[in-house]
């Protein structure tokens, strides 16, 4: 490969494509879903390919996504309106965009138990997340309606509900619905935005860090991602199907996605043009119900720079009025003028020709989608401008008063008048007094008026029929054509350039237009006008145009010649490099390195067989060799002038930044990321070399050969390797935590131990003095565990402990836990609740524990125990105290009691 590059060197120099992809990743917030159908589907249709990213998509594992965030783990994140609360504590995140424009949290019932009413959930099982932040429109609604509940963390399943374990759960009103009717159910749902309290869904942020240092990385994540959502809600029943297929790791049935796709877009937005919003007004009112909850520790002002400032284009000073249009506005419809191609033209509802690329380029600009109307003849086209059919009309003169309703933009598209002569026919000097015997033929009445209006000496004729103007000049050397540049080539191609040649040019006649906006769009005729002049500061319409002024190179089918040329330099600098070595280095050495290099040579000749090979002049392929056809997916003829730019993603500043390098240092070789014909990519190792006389201040000018070797296959096995490496990193987490969860066990009953409730409690303790989230404890002992011993033997004792343990453990809720403190001491920790509330919990122990701990099933056992709630200035020790003394008061006063604080 080195010997092969090498020997482009001699011939060639660099030219600029694409560097590789920004590799970011997200977290959701739950397992893959249709919940986040707009990330997969950003990324299998392309759209953050588009925008020159990579992006990972990771189900919720251990970390909640603001702290993977934070911690740099991931780059983007999807919470809900917690990241409000987040935000004003004082987390350095912004929130980008909110999928849901309310929450799709809500609670869920049976209808059969009638409870439809916050009122009526009195003393109700309600399964609510022990992390209380996410829940604060539900928490916040039951204590607004005042009804004391008991809270039980979930099970994340209907079971509980169906089988009447519990009252409520909270869940989704796109998946817990559906459960329940597939059991033949009638489900419940409590939605607290039906009473005032309207939280957003789906929140995506990242860290103000990111922001800062890569702008443009979050502006295409932005984008991209929008794409992405509105096409999913677009495509339901292929988004679902592509769920299926790639991200069901739930193992969701096709009706239940679509169950959950169509109760998730009426969450989104109605048209989908708003879709993404974030209010401030709306912001604050979902902070006030947070403030409700947590007085003192909430910042409002932290909310000022909370919401990310979307850039329509960094590059285009548009204002917030002009920001909103296109914000809510990005279709549009434009009628093309008949027969007017290279100009443009038509093709599936695709404007093509100049006036196509140059759209192209404004649609990538300002994130907006052109769609084309062909006319099949002028009237046709009046008619349709004259019923508002088209929102813009191509190609149309600033002079123009053919369309009343229009107003034309900042011209950009213009053209000489080139005369077209008889191959025969001398230079005829414009400025010499022309003869008035010479006429000068035009197609257009149009055309013979601009050019009268700068040569009004010229004796010109206007006549429709091109084959009769073509057969006059071939005979008459005092006839000529004046045509437009951008035909006088092709006219030239189809009538013989053995016959006819470009005479002249007209420099001062030129004939120029914009594009034709509806008055009723004014403030759109003002973006395209900041659009064109940003534009046409880089001459971005002459670039395209001198595309189109076709020049005719042949290639022949075959290339024996050009690879014996091309092997002949090989061999001359082979030589030159022996000659040059042997003034330098010793015999002995210069020995080994020739040895090496043949070695090279014969890797080269093999390379070569696998390498795609082209050449390249005014960014349009001249030449590419068989196997360069092949890995991208063309015929050869269909390469052969093909703008290079088809071949890879658009990125003016990596263009600009790979320019400068080919100024300096003349070469370009790495990895890049090519578009097959199929839309496909392929990952290739890339260098080209420009050729010598190819120096020039425009990219576009440059003529440079490049090879490519497709290491598509190699990319694939690295990801697969560190794919294999994360999953054995997965495997060892797992373990280490299983060895962890067994140092925290008790290893008689399986309870946690002394030391995981020493590491609880610490963690409650912090949870209460940040957030004022109160806890309860259970402190219990066995009454007359000794004399158990000493009747009826340790084992007997042992299997009494152990009875006890899975009693309690079976009937605590979920994100209760019971822990084993020393001998027949156990405390039960009760997050997230309050004293009335624990006062039920430990009742119900109690009553079950009567009922059922016995020796051999005849001996009944009690317990005495002590209940508290977390105070202020509350330490481990002080709680321990506190409950202490009241599990010493129930012995003292009968046993087979639990007292509480308050008695």
């Amino acid at each position: 490969m080195r010997l092969l590059f090498l020997a482009f060197i001699f011939l060639f120099s660099p030219f600029n494509l694409l560097y590789g992809k920004n590799n970011v990743s997200l977290q959701l917030k739950w397992k893959h879903q249709f919940q986040f159908a707009g990330f997969y589907m950003a990324k299998e249709k392309g759209f953050y390919d588009e925008f020159n990213l990579n992006v990972k998509i990771n189900e919720l594992k251990e970390q909640r996504p603001i702290e993977s965030v934070l911690n740099n783990k991931y780059t983007f994140g999807v919470g809900d309106s917690s990241i409000i609360f987040e935000k004003m504590n004082g987390k350095e995140i912004t929130a980008l965009f909110s999928v849901f424009q309310h929450s799709p949290l809500v609670l869920v019932g049976l209808k059969k138990n009638q409870l439809d009413h916050p009122n009526k959930l009195e003393n109700k099982i309600i399964e609510i997340p022990n992390y209380s932040i996410a829940n604060i429109a539900i928490q916040n609604l039951l204590i607004n309606s005042g009804v004391n509940f008991i809270k039980k963390n979930p099970t994340f399943s209907i079971d509980d509900l169906v089988n009447n374990k519990t009252d409520l759960i909270s869940g989704y009103i796109s998946n817990e619905p559906y459960l329940l009717k597939e059991k033949g159910l009638e489900p419940l749902i409590i939605n607290p935005k039906d009473w005032g309290i309207d939280f957003y869904g789906d929140m995506v942020f990242t860290s103000n860090k990111l922001i800062k240092e890569n702008p443009e990385i979050v502006e295409n994540f932005y984008n991209a991602s929008i794409k992405g959502w509105i096409y999913a809600f677009e495509n339901i029943e292929e988004t679902v199907n592509i769920i299926l297929k790639k991200y069901n790791t739930q193992n969701k049935s096709k009706e239940s996605l679509l169950y959950e796709a169509k109760s998730l877009k009426e969450l989104a937005v109605g048209d989908l043009k708003d879709f993404g919003k974030i209010e401030p007004l709306k912001l604050r009112q979902i902070a006030s119900n947070f403030a409700l909850r947590f007085e003192d520790k909430l910042n409002f002002k932290k909310l000022d720079n909370f919401i990310y400032e979307h850039k329509i284009n960094p590059y285009i000073n548009l204002n917030k009025k002009e920001q909103l249009f296109l914000s809510q506005n990005t279709d549009f419809t434009i009628c093309t003028q008949y027969n007017f191609y290279p100009f443009d033209g038509v093709k599936s509802e695709k404007v093509i020709g100049i006036m196509g690329e140059y759209l192209d380029n404004v649609s990538n600009l300002l994130n907006i989608n052109f769609k084309a109307i062909a006319s099949t003849s002028n009237s046709q086209l009046n008619e349709r401008a004259k019923k508002g059919e088209c929102d813009l009309i191509s190609s149309v003169s600033p002079k123009s008063k053919r369309f009343k309703n229009y107003e034309v933009t900042t011209p950009f598209l213009w053209d000489d008048f080139w005369i077209i002569s008889s191959i025969k026919v001398p230079v005829i000097n414009i400025l010499d007094k022309i003869p008035r015997d010479r006429v000068f033929y035009v197609l257009f009445e149009v055309h013979k008026k601009i050019i009268n209006s700068f040569y009004p000496e010229l004796n010109i004729v206007v006549e429709k029929d091109i084959d009769k103007i073509m057969d006059i000049i071939s005979k008459d050397e005092h006839s000529s054509l004046l045509s437009l540049g951008v035909y006088a080539e092709r006219i030239i191609q189809k009538y013989g350039f053995d016959k006819f040649k470009v005479n002249e040019i007209l420099t001062n006649a030129k004939i120029n237009g914009g594009l034709a906006v509806k008055k009723d769009l004014s403030l759109f005729r003002n973006i395209l006008d900041k659009t064109i002049i940003y534009l046409e500061k880089n001459k971005n319409f002459n670039q395209i145009r001198q595309r189109y002024i076709l020049k005719e190179y042949k290639v022949e089918k075959n290339n024996t010649q050009l690879i014996y040329i091309l092997w002949f330099m090989i061999f001359i600098l082979i030589i030159t490099l022996y000659k040059y070595h042997l003034t330098k280095i010793e015999k002995l050495k210069l020995q080994e390195k020739l040895n090496s290099k043949l070695n090279a040579e014969n890797s080269a000749l093999i390379q070569l067989k696998t390498a795609g090979i082209f050449h390249i002049k005014n960014n349009s392929f001249l030449w590419a060799n068989e196997k360069f056809s092949e890995m991208l997916g063309f015929e050869r003829d269909e390469i052969i002038s093909k703008n290079i730019r088809t071949i890879y993603k658009k990125d003016k500043l990596l263009e600009l930044k790979l320019f400068k390098q080919i100024k300096e240092k003349r070469t370009f070789s790495g990895e890049l990321v090519l578009i097959k014909k199929d839309k496909t990519n392929i990952i290739v190792d890339f260098s080209a070399n420009a050729l010598e006389n190819s120096y020039s201040n425009e990219l576009d000018n440059f003529e440079f050969i490049g090879m490519i070797i497709d290491i598509s296959q190699k990319k694939k096995q690295e990801i697969q390797l560190k794919e294999l490496n994360e999953t054995l990193e997965q495997k060892v987490k797992e373990q280490t935590k299983e060895i962890r969860e067994q140092a925290l066990r008790d290893s008689l009953t399986k309870a946690y131990n002394r030391t995981a409730y020493n590491e609880k409690i610490d963690e409650l303790l912090n949870e209460y003095t940040r957030y004022n989230i109160y806890f309860s404890i259970i402190y219990v002992d066995l009454d007359d565990f000794k004399r158990i011993n000493d009747t009826f033997g340790h084992h007997k004792g042992d299997e009494v402990l152990i009875n006890f343990c899975e009693i309690v453990k079976e009937h605590i809720r979920v994100n209760d836990e019971l822990y084993r403190m020393g001998g027949e001491e156990f405390a039960i920790l009760l997050p997230n609740t309050e004293l009335e509330t624990a006062k039920i919990v430990s009742y119900k122990i109690l009553q079950l524990l009567r009922k059922n701990l016995k020796v051999d099933d005849k001996t009944p056992i009690t317990i005495s125990g002590g209940l508290v709630q977390v105070l202020k200035n509350d330490s481990a020790e002080t709680i321990y105290k506190r409950v202490d003394k009241l599990l010493y008061k129930s012995k003292k006063t009968g046993k087979d009691k639990i007292t509480s604080c308050d008695e």
